[in-house]
């Protein structure tokens, strides 16, 4: 569906809409390592974003903006740093911009509720629940506030972007803004999957034919997190197809799950109930 040519997507043999924004490193090639997903936090018509992000004075910018209909706005070639993380660290690495693919994903950001459920935006625009899917949801990294969904078109475009560009720059990893800017920044939002998203990319190289047997009654999840998404459980003692692993991480904790399939159901489990055949 999407592929890179010249460090430039491409959709259906086609280039996607692109501008060439100012606001970049010049002289600098990137490696990317990793994929920082963002919210624009601007209003719905992603062409604003588009407009401030190719402002001078803006000072920021991204390597792409995913509208609310699936439309990719490329603002920069991928071998480019764009200033899209800011103040930013990860695992003990600052200045994440130069290693990194910025992805801003066209959303309003936190909204306050102003009952019978309606929410107002920072820039003053009121969205009702029943038209935008909105939920209000309290976490650690976000506090509490309502949140609009992402679009069922967004999601796929960045499944499917992601995927590319793993596959291209041998990418390890996709993060959140909140994740290397934590206590600055409260993007994605609590309603992006990022669990699932993250079980669909890191490991897609290391399919194997292995199969495990189950240590005790396990349960089978949608994707590899402690959260409610539990599939099925495995009876202790069953062997099932092992059909790749990899290591994800829950809160603070970083642990190796399984993707496994039992029952015409594929599924996550944790690592540590089975056992290698």
């Amino acid at each position: 569906m999407y592929k890179i040519l010249n460090h430039r997507l491409h959709y259906q043999n086609d280039q996607v809409e692109y501008f060439l924004t100012p606001n970049r490193t010049k002289n600098f090639v990137l490696k990317p390592e990793g994929i920082i997903l963002h919210d624009t936090a601007g209003r719905l018509d992603g062409n604003t974003s588009v407009n401030w992000f190719m402002n001078p004075s803006a000072k920021a910018s991204a390597h792409l903006i995913i509208h609310r209909d699936g439309k990719v706005t490329q603002l920069a070639p991928f071998n480019t740093k764009t200033w899209h993380a800011g103040r930013s660290n990860l695992n003990g690495r600052p200045g994440v911009n130069s290693f990194s693919i910025g992805i801003e994903i066209v959303n309003p950001g936190k909204l306050t509720t102003l009952g019978n459920g309606r929410y107002r935006s920072w820039f003053g625009e009121t969205y009702k629940d029943s038209e935008f899917l909105i939920s209000e949801k309290t976490t650690p990294e976000h506090g509490s506030g309502g949140w609009m969904n992402y679009t069922e078109e967004q999601l796929l475009a960045i499944e499917s972007i992601s995927i590319a560009l793993f596959d291209q720059y041998n990418l390890k990893w996709v993060w959140p803004h909140w994740k290397v800017s934590p206590g600055r920044k409260k993007d994605t939002n609590p309603l992006f999957p990022l669990e699932n998203i993250q079980s669909k990319l890191m490991g897609r190289n290391e399919d194997t034919n292995n199969t495990v047997t189950l240590l005790a009654n396990t349960n089978q999840r949608r994707w590899p997190s402690y959260n409610d998404n539990i599939i099925q459980v495995i009876p202790k003692g069953e062997e099932v197809e092992l059909i790749r692993s990899g290591w994800f991480q829950n809160d603070a904790d970083t642990a190796e799950w399984y993707l496994v399939s039992y029952n015409n159901h594929e599924g996550w489990i944790f690592a540590t109930l089975a056992y290698l055949n």
